[in-house]
């Protein structure tokens, strides 16, 4: 589920209309989820709000401060509605590709018991149905507040700039990280990854594949670095739940993991912010525009 913008003259208006478009795929989609979809159309959901997250990125100067911040928060709160089953599958998917190819199968069932019954818990609760009435109700908000947006004027140039200005914004993350490789450093950058592959894939749904592809393995890694993170915070806090022996061949699969992924970071990067932002903006542009 992807928005697309298209090169029209009247790019306010097309802008309103691929949110709308946008929002209302989102909305039946709630509206009509079946029993046995539901799990996707949770994970469709969240993704869906993200590239809205990402649009207006790119529409902020037109929108105003306060129209963005409140389109923004309201995107937030629908996808943080299923956050907790996310989260809970995440533990248990690092687990998983942490220990499948440990050839101790009998540690990997004793470390995945707690990953497993917190995941249980939270999709036997009963909330995501209730969740998803509420979505529904936020989202047709939502698509009545676009009517209030003050697109008119919203020209090439300021989508231009707000190209340049979010690559900008991964590329001095990058410069960082190279300084001072922290984890919260990192964290935070996988957003802005993520975000302007989103914006990507908005301008270039087919075109330009190798960059946005680019885009979205770095910003796949740098996730799978976040899942990692927390998920070792989770153990070290539960560290009770889990026998020593287990925790150090866990510990030993993680730290092997985790320089698999930076090196994979480390070798992406460079390729992915070697531009200068306000060049690569309007390369971008003159290649979206034909």
């Amino acid at each position: 589920m992807a928005m697309v913008l298209r090169p029209r003259k009247k790019l306010g208006r097309e802008a309103l209309e691929a949110v709308n478009g946008h929002l209302a795929q989102v909305n039946w989609m709630v509206d009509h989820v079946q029993a046995g979809e539901r799990d996707d159309v949770i994970h469709d959901t969240r993704t869906g709000m993200k590239r809205m997250r990402a649009f207006l990125r790119l529409l902020r100067a037109s929108l105003g401060e306060v129209r963005y911040s409140r389109a923004t928060q309201d995107a937030k709160s629908l996808a943080d509605l299923f956050s907790s089953s996310r989260d809970a599958r995440a533990l248990l998917d690092t687990l998983d590709l942490l220990m499948r190819d440990s050839g101790n199968p009998d540690s990997w069932r004793r470390l995945r018991q707690p990953f497993l019954s917190r995941y249980r818990l939270s999709i036997q609760r009963g909330e995501e149905n209730q969740h998803l009435h509420q979505a529904s109700r936020q989202l047709r908000r939502m698509r009545g507040a676009t009517g209030r947006w003050p697109l008119k004027n919203y020209r090439r140039k300021n989508l231009e700039a707000a190209v340049a200005q979010e690559y900008r914004r991964g590329q001095k993350f990058w410069q960082k990280i190279q300084k001072d490789p922290q984890p919260e450093l990192f964290h935070a950058w996988r957003k802005v990854v993520k975000r302007f592959y989103y914006q990507m894939t908005l301008l270039f749904p087919k075109a330009l594949k190798k960059r946005r592809k680019l885009y979205k393995d770095l910003g796949e890694y740098l996730g799978q670095l976040h899942d990692l993170h927390i998920f070792l915070d989770f153990v070290h806090e539960h560290r009770r739940l889990f026998w020593n022996e287990d925790l150090v061949q866990l510990q030993k699969a993680a730290q092997a993991r985790e320089y698999q992924l930076i090196d994979a970071i480390w070798r992406l990067a460079p390729k992915a912010y070697r531009q200068p932002a306000n060049l690569y903006a309007a390369k971008l542009m003159r290649r979206w525009a034909k």
